[in-house]
């Protein structure tokens, strides 16, 4: 069966209404914050980037102590790669920045 706009429509609305968000409202800005590792532990934060154009990729983290304290760090330019090579970049990267 095949259905309509309207059919489409009431969904989208009947979606929006149960989960509070609007298919057709400004998004709503929300909150994120650092959550520390419990006391005595690090914890290393890590994200990174590939272009789809041409596949160029970077990567970088930081490791930090439960009081949020800088401990160590690391950025790297890993040039053309697959989107699932640049995730191990990121891995292999944050793991020697740890152990180092």
């Amino acid at each position: 069966m095949k259905r309509g706009k309207s059919e489409k429509r009431t969904k989208t609305e009947q979606v929006a209404k149960e989960t509070g968000y609007s298919a057709t409202a400004e998004p709503r800005p929300h909150l994120v914050a650092w959550c520390p590792p419990s006391t005595g532990s690090m914890k290393m934060n890590v994200d990174g980037v590939r272009r789809v154009t041409d596949g160029v990729a970077c990567c970088g983290g930081v490791l930090l102590d439960s009081n949020g304290v800088w401990l160590a760090g690391f950025s790297k330019y890993v040039d053309k790669c697959s989107a699932l090579d640049y995730k191990f970049w990121v891995a292999y990267e944050g793991l020697q920045c740890a152990m180092s």
